[in-house]
Formats: structure tokens, sequence, C-alpha cells
């Protein structure tokens, strides 16, 4: 039988033998078209969800099912057999789920299709900020990642420092010199969005070393000038020491400044130098303040052949 097309046909088979009644048989044929070809969409990759949508194609000829091959738990496919069904109850991880279409005797038809789930990255921590004095190295200390991968990077800062351990939670970093930088920390994972982090890092220098300028030895005076060394890191500052008096620092903030409200004996002034959280420089100066001598001859004598008096 030639020309047959899609579709079902009934044939009968009669046999006859003279004036018998003839004996007949029917046979059913059916044609079936090859099965449509399947084409389970493209693979997805997502994060942070439990379910997702299917994208099968639709099955012309046949019937399509879903199936799963393989990940980390068993879903539920709610609609097996419908090519956008949606399956719920996923978890982070990578599955892989089989298209079938069918028709009939014709062979089946089947694709794949994976999909990657992704769990949100863990929040990330730079650290608390710090202020250090004067130091070449530091050491970053970062969150450990739960989940997902983290990474150092340079933000700001006045040069470029080297970072020895970037994808290490805790890092020296070395080449660091005076000023302010800013370091960030990233936790990335898979497609999901990064969670980052910084912490800023001051590295103040040391400050001018003092001078408080040389011992002033005087006579009678009751006031003088203090000539500390002015200072280009830092900031200075004049203390009263000791003294048989307190006398005024008229600016104790300036290198130069004038003291007033001397008197005699012997002062000390410290001249201090300071740069936020390095240690503060000192120089103390010795004012001796001598009192003016005073002179008595006793009174004027008259004697008479006197060899002595």
């Amino acid at each position: 039988i030639t020309g047959m097309t899609t579709g079902v046909y009934q044939f009968s088979w009669t046999i006859s033998n003279g004036v018998c009644v003839s004996m007949t048989d029917t046979v059913q044929i059916t044609i079936y078209d090859p099965s449509t070809i399947a084409n389970a969409g493209a693979d997805q990759i997502l994060c942070n969800v439990n379910s997702i949508t299917m994208s099968g194609n639709t099955a012309v000829n046949g019937t399509g099912i879903w199936t799963q091959i393989s990940g980390p738990n068993i879903p539920a496919i709610t609609a097996p057999a419908s090519e956008t069904t949606t399956i719920i109850g996923m978890v982070a991880g990578v599955y892989e789920f089989r298209w079938t279409i069918t028709n009939g005797v014709c062979s089946s038809t089947t694709d794949m299709v994976q999909i990657t789930i992704y769990d949100l990255p863990s929040v990330a921590n730079a650290g608390i900020d710090q202020n250090i004095c004067d130091t070449s190295l530091i050491t970053l200390f970062g969150n450990d990642t739960l989940v997902g991968t983290g990474v150092w990077t340079l933000v700001s800062g006045p040069n470029s420092p080297l970072i020895n351990f970037p994808g290490s939670p805790v890092t020296i970093v070395t080449n660091i010199v005076p000023g302010v930088y800013l370091f960030q920390w990233t936790i990335s994972n898979g497609v999901c969005a990064s969670s980052m982090d910084t912490v800023q890092i001051i590295i103040t220098p040391n400050p001018t070393t003092a001078n408080a300028g040389s011992d002033q030895r005087l006579c009678s005076d009751t006031s003088t000038i203090l000539n500390g060394n002015i200072p280009t890191i830092g900031t200075g500052l004049w203390i009263f020491i000791s003294g048989p008096n307190t006398p005024v620092i008229t600016y104790p903030d300036s290198a130069q400044t004038t003291v007033r409200g001397l008197i005699s004996g012997v002062y000390i002034f410290r001249w201090t130098i300071g740069n936020g959280v390095c240690s503060p420089s000192s120089n103390d100066v010795m004012i001796t303040i001598y009192s003016l001598p005073i002179a008595d001859a006793g009174p004027d004598q008259n004697l008479c052949n006197n060899i002595t008096s």
C-alpha cells in the first residue's frame, strides 16, 4: 500500500468461496508523524530562588514530559507534561532536567537543561577602622567567606601598597606610607549581587622632634621669650613644669611665645609636639632668674690718726 499519510486506516481482507458466505477481517493501520524535536530551553543560572519556570518547546507532534536527572534534592515538578511547568522546593546547587517528546511508536526526542542556583554570598565585614602611627605594614581583618569567595581591593590611598594575599580574609599589606587608605572586602557567589564593606586605615607620621631651645640665665627679668622649634609634622604645646610661682604663657601653642610674671628662681618649661596616635616628642628648657644684687658698704667714717678702721 503506498501513498499513505499520517492518520488511522482500516483495511478489510475478505475470502470468498462459491456460494458460501464470505469471511472478512479488518486491520487498522496507524501512521504517526515523527516526534517533535525536543528543546528544553536555555540553561539557567539564578540567585537565591526556590522555584523556577521551565522553557521547553511545544510538542506539536506527540506529548512531552519533564524528568529530573540530577540535583542536590528532589523538588516538585508541578505539571510534568507542560513545557512551561513550575518546579518548586529547590535549593542551592546544580540540577539537570530532561524534556522528552514521544509520539506513538516513533522514536522519542530528548533535550537536557541545566539549572544552577547560587546562595546569597556571606555579608562582607571589612573589620574596624584603624589609626596607626608611622608603619610600613598593616593587617586587614575581614570576615570568613562561609558562602562565596572574597577579595581585597584598594579603593583609595596615597600610594599603591601590596596586598599580599588578596583572597584571604586576613592579609598583610606592605609598602604603606602615611596617609588615609580605604580598602574594600568583597564577597561574591556566582550571579548573586556581591556583598561589599570598606575599612579606613589612617597612617599617622611621627611628630617632629621637639627642641625647647637653649637654657636661659637672666637677671631680674619678669618676662622672657621661649624659643621652641616649629613643628613640620604635628602641633606643639608649652607646659609649665616647675618654678617659684606660676607665670603666664601668652601663646601656649606657639613655638615662640612670651612668658610673663617671672620672679627670681629656676623655672622649667616643656615644649611638646604631638601628632594623632603617635607618641609625642618633648624637650625641656630651664630659665633661671637672678635677683639684682644690692651692695651696702656701710656709713661714711671720720677717724683721727687711725691706720685701720
